[in-house]
């Protein structure tokens, strides 16, 4: 049946799109029907490449990198445990009977500067401050007393530019209690006193004193026993005393009695009393004056509140600001001395200070004996510096030293110290170790590569190392450049 006009026009494009499709999958069939020659040149490894770095001139340098810790500060908790009497309140015994510890005032805030002589809390009224000084108070310092805490407290009022009279060192004299008073009349408080108990004993020193005095007169006077008169006689204050037949002393004189023995009673007497009265009056309790090393110290927490009953610390010091241990690999000693000069970085503060080293310790493996930390001081609960650090791997402690003063927020971090020792004094040429090449012959080459890839050995000469880098000396007459590349990998 013949085809219509639509008819044959379809067709047509029907074998038009036919004869396309067949035109476009001879062209694709062509493109991946490859040669004999083609398949094999195909699966050939490709041309080796090469690897080249450029010849430097600069100072050869050895950089040494290890970690470390911050730890805190020594710390030092203040922590009143009594209350000292004062000659105005009748407080009783040398640190005080009163019971009730109450927080009445906090004089410093968080990050303050503690100073010697300051008060830094009041507790019932009484103040708490610090002293300079190594040695912990572990008494109250007491009139009559000596040691190398005395010492230490003149000392300390000596700084404060208070002197300690006609003291001798390490005697707590009149001289010392004047000073000690004159301490708290500066900050504004009473003086605190040893209390009744040593009152009470200079008041029987004084009796028994005038009693021996008003002995000796008697036998000196040839008053009879049991005469009714009366003899004056000087006593401790050089007021007239007396002493009649009704006194002890009185019964006590008499033909048989014995001159020398009430004279050397007497003697007795006035030195009892005068230890007595050495005893009494003015000291330092334990309780009030804290003496720590590294003065001022930074108020570093204040547990309790005004209002508070005291149960634990008043005041927590930092004193001696962040120090920093390294932990250098045993396998490394020999490669650091004291004196090296170190940067330290924190990486979580974006800080990066300056300082050299100070020492290097023996080598410690963690839990050992000598891992144990610095102990802190002073009394109440001191705290050192942490557990065991670098992963428990053993180390020698390096011991790092600022140039300035450590910054405070650097407590607690760990951070990268970074040593660079200088192995040459000038610029010096310098290519990668991996361009070296030794040959059979035992000299040392370097292989430069030139324009269009063309290669020639240098002969050169090794020197120092470091960090990867290699001092070179070119051999006479065999030209070697910066900026030149040489081969160091295919």
């Amino acid at each position: 049946m013949p085809l219509g006009p639509a008819g044959r026009r379809r067709a047509g494009l029907l074998t038009a799109a036919a004869t396309a499709l067949l035109s476009l999958g001879g062209v694709l069939g062509s493109t991946m029907v490859k040669s004999p020659a083609q398949a094999v040149a195909d699966s050939a490894p490709p041309t080796p490449s090469v690897i080249t770095a450029a010849v430097e001139r600069q100072k050869l340098v050895r950089t040494l990198v290890f970690r470390g810790d911050f730890a805190t500060g020594r710390q030092t908790e203040i922590a009143p445990t009594a209350i000292a009497a004062t000659g105005k309140d009748g407080a009783q015994g040398e640190s005080g009977a009163r019971s009730s510890l109450v927080v009445t005032k906090v004089l410093v805030a968080e990050g303050d500067r503690a100073k010697a002589g300051r008060p830094l809390a009041e507790v019932s009224g009484r103040p708490v401050f610090v002293l300079p000084g190594a040695l912990p108070g572990y008494r109250d310092l007491l009139p009559g007393i000596s040691g190398d805490d005395v010492d230490q407290l003149q000392k300390a009022l000596a700084s404060l530019g208070i002197g300690r009279g006609g003291d001798r060192s390490g005697y707590f004299g009149p001289g010392t209690k004047a000073a000690v008073a004159a301490l708290y009349r500066r900050m504004g408080y009473e003086p605190p006193v040893t209390g009744a108990r040593t009152e009470e004993a200079v008041r029987q020193a004084r009796t028994a004193w005038e009693e021996a005095s008003a002995t000796v007169t008697q036998l000196e006077q040839g008053t009879p026993s049991g005469s009714n008169g009366e003899a004056t006689t000087e006593g401790p204050d050089g007021d007239g005393s007396t002493a009649g037949s009704g006194t002890e002393a009185g019964r006590a004189a008499g033909p048989a009695a014995d001159p020398e023995g009430a004279r050397k009673r007497l003697r007795e007497a006035k030195e009892a009393y005068d230890l007595a009265v050495a005893a009494d009056g003015v000291m330092l309790p334990a309780s009030e004056a804290i003496f720590v090393k590294d003065l001022p110290a930074r108020v570093s927490g204040l547990p309790a509140a005004v209002g508070d009953r005291l149960e634990g610390p008043v005041v927590v010091l930092t004193s001696g600001g962040p120090r920093l241990t390294g932990y250098l690999d045993p396998t490394l000693e020999g490669r650091l001395v004291p004196g090296t000069r170190v940067e330290v970085t924190s990486e979580t503060l974006g800080i990066t200070v300056s300082g050299k080293v100070a020492s290097i310790g023996e080598r410690v493996t963690p839990g050992d004996a000598k891992d144990a930390k610095g102990q802190g001081q002073g009394q109440g609960k001191s705290q050192g510096a942490g557990a065991s650090v670098n992963g428990n791997a053993p180390y020698l402690p390096v011991t790092v030293t600022p140039d300035k003063a450590w910054d405070d927020r650097l407590e607690g971090h760990n951070v990268m110290i970074t040593v660079t020792s200088p192995l040459t004094g000038t610029a010096v040429l310098v290519v990668p170790q991996a361009a070296l090449l030794t040959g059979a012959d035992t000299h040392t080459t370097v292989t430069v590569q030139g324009p269009g890839g063309r290669e020639r050995k240098v002969r050169v000469t090794a020197g120092p190392s470091a960090d990867g880098l290699v001092q070179v000396t070119p051999a006479r007459g065999e030209p070697l450049r910066e900026g030149d590349r040489v081969v160091v990998g295919r």
